[in-house]
């Protein structure tokens, strides 16, 4: 089974006021009709948000506006690789899951850090770059490279 992994979609990282200035509104189209085209094919569509430990008992991240939510499945992060979290990978596990599309952002740190999470799973990741956003370009030629090396199938 196949899952489209949503990584940090967050109204705090997208919204009006983000630190972080990405191009909120082409991601959010691009992610909507991903989610469209995995509704139809009936795959997961798993939704992971960021929750620094300090911010743990106060701060509710919420998904970005605009974005579609075709699930209830959210699994919350504390590290870079939402593989971290081991109620994801037992939800994955149990569900038969043995592709994932990773897309969010950042593809120079949560989402690429996590594709290398699912390969070091066992799983096969897709990178998709239409549905990631990239802040530091120069600095994402690393982690393709590191992506590329692991065998990560980029589209």
């Amino acid at each position: 089974m196949k899952a489209l992994l949503v990584i940090d979609m967050q109204e705090n990282y997208l919204g009006k006021n983000a630190k972080s200035h990405y191009d909120a509104e082409g991601l959010i189209q691009n992610i909507n009709r991903r989610i469209a085209e995995c509704q139809e094919n009936k795959e997961l569509i798993i939704y992971i948000v960021n929750r620094f430990f300090y911010q743990r008992k106060a701060f509710r991240p919420q998904l970005a506006d605009g974005l579609t939510v075709a699930s209830e499945l959210l699994f919350e992060k504390q590290h870079a690789d939402c593989f971290s979290n081991p109620d994801l990978v037992r939800f994955l596990e149990e569900n038969s899951v043995d592709e994932v599309e990773v897309v969010g952002i950042d593809g120079q740190f949560c989402v690429g850090m996590s594709a290398l999470g699912a390969v070091k799973h066992g799983l096969t990741a897709i990178f998709n770059s239409e549905c990631v956003g990239v802040k530091n370009k120069a600095g994402f030629q690393k982690m393709k490279d590191r992506l590329e090396k692991a065998k990560v199938i980029f589209i």
